[in-house]
């Protein structure tokens, strides 16, 4: 399972290993995920899209349509 580090921690096996905010890690044991999850260190990484365009149509209607703005012209000679 992989999981994005919200806080700051150092593993559990090897102290000499600190994870960093931002890091995203791997773990195969799902019972040391939750724990992490619980404890408020680590957020699961949800996966990518695996076909882009799948997830295009998505996109394409959280965007706003806007007007065109509307220009002055320059009347000064």
């Amino acid at each position: 399972m992989k999981l994005k580090v919200i806080k700051r921690f150092k593993d559990k096996n090897n102290l000499s290993v600190i994870y960093e905010v931002g890091q995203e890690v791997s773990f195969d044991d799902e019972a040391r995920c939750s724990n992490l999850i619980e404890r408020g260190l680590a957020k699961p990484v949800e996966p990518k899209a695996e076909n882009p365009a799948k997830a295009e149509p998505a996109a394409a209607q959280s965007q706003k349509k806007t007007a065109p703005k509307k220009t002055k012209k320059n009347t000064k000679q």
